[in-house]
């Protein structure tokens, strides 16, 4: 892609379009960690597996929460200054 339809991508919607670039990745690691977890759990005969699945969820969507709007911001405010 050139110059000009990142640009459009990243100012959609202000910022909207990186947000969703930022966010695809995260939905396919839980679509590929949850799984392999819950083998692992079930491997290892943990005791309290559903603990482990929400742990396993939670922690990297409160990170993605924490975190996300932060870069974000910072991401589109650099690239705002560039031009």
């Amino acid at each position: 892609m050139n110059e000009e339809k990142w640009s459009t991508l990243f100012k959609y919607r202000k910022g909207k379009g990186l947000y969703s670039l930022m966010v695809f990745p995260y939905l396919l690691m839980i679509a590929i960690m949850f799984p392999v977890t819950m083998f692992g759990f079930e491997w290892i005969n943990f005791d309290y597996r559903f603990l482990g699945y929400i742990a396993v969820i939670m922690l990297p969507t409160l990170i993605l929460f924490l975190k996300l709007p932060k870069l974000k911001e910072s991401i589109v405010n650099k690239y705002e200054e560039s031009y």
